[in-house]
């Protein structure tokens, strides 16, 4: 077994890239890793040095300012980066989707969140803030702005309302229920938003046979209807309300 010194001197100086990222992979030695992550000239083996860094500053200095996606992707993957306006920046500028959508997995701040599941045009980023959205109402107009859009932004704002707010998400999910009755948009996901928005609102109207339900909106039983594709039909209300909890 190579001792450290030997493994230091793979790492910085051997003239193979594969050769000094497995070294790098087996040195501990963090002042060592810092200068490789920021210095090495090669952007796969910075990125294997990110991967083992330690101090937070220079994996902030990786995120916001590497020029190749591996550092900054494991700069951003690494628990020792928690900064939340430099992961929030990420999450906002970063060129690359994937580097965005990792940031916001580690982003809390609410009003990042909110502004990325409103405007950003990447969807997985995009998808990955509305997982994360606390505020009924944003969820709410993101659903109902996205009707000709994105259904896939509007169905995760829908279920991820279900999950915050059950009462407000029956009427929304009723609606793109509607909406993608003849769906032709990626058939598989459409058949899985469905079936998702079935199974909550099965859940929340326990008799239902079919599960789409129109709330009456006057506080009187909701009305149900079938609005899925075959032969069924459903009675006009089932007199049951749903649960008054939120």
């Amino acid at each position: 077994m190579e001792d450290a010194e030997t493994l230091v001197a793979v790492a910085t100086s051997d003239p193979e890239g594969s050769v000094r990222a497995a070294a790098v992979r087996r040195i501990d030695d963090q002042p060592v890793l810092c200068r490789i992550a920021l210095e090495d000239k090669s952007g796969w083996v910075r990125g294997a040095a990110a991967e083992r860094v330690a101090d937070p500053e220079v994996l902030k200095r990786i995120a916001l300012t590497d020029a190749d996606n591996d550092p900054r992707l494991a700069a951003v993957k690494n628990p020792h980066l928690t900064d939340q306006a430099a992961l929030s920046e990420v999450a906002l500028r970063d060129g690359d989707g994937n580097i965005r959508a990792e940031a916001l997995r580690k982003v809390d701040d609410p009003g990042v969140l909110n502004q990325i599941a409103l405007e950003c045009e990447d969807i997985p980023a995009r998808v990955a803030a509305i997982q994360k959205v606390r505020d009924a109402a944003i969820l709410e107009r993101i659903a109902d702005e996205e009707v000709r859009n994105n259904h896939s932004a509007s169905w995760e704002a829908a279920l991820r309302l279900a999950q915050i707010a059950p009462a407000r998400a029956v009427d929304v999910l009723v609606r793109l229920m509607e909406r993608d009755r003849h769906a032709h948009w990626g058939m598989a996901d459409a058949k899985h938003y469905r079936e998702k928005a079935i199974e909550f609102l099965k859940k929340r109207y326990k008799n239902a046979d079919d599960p789409a339900v129109r709330p009456s909106g006057s506080g009187s039983p909701p009305c149900r209807r079938d609005i899925t594709a075959g032969p069924t039909r459903i009675p006009a209300c089932t007199g049951t309300r749903p649960p008054t909890s939120t």
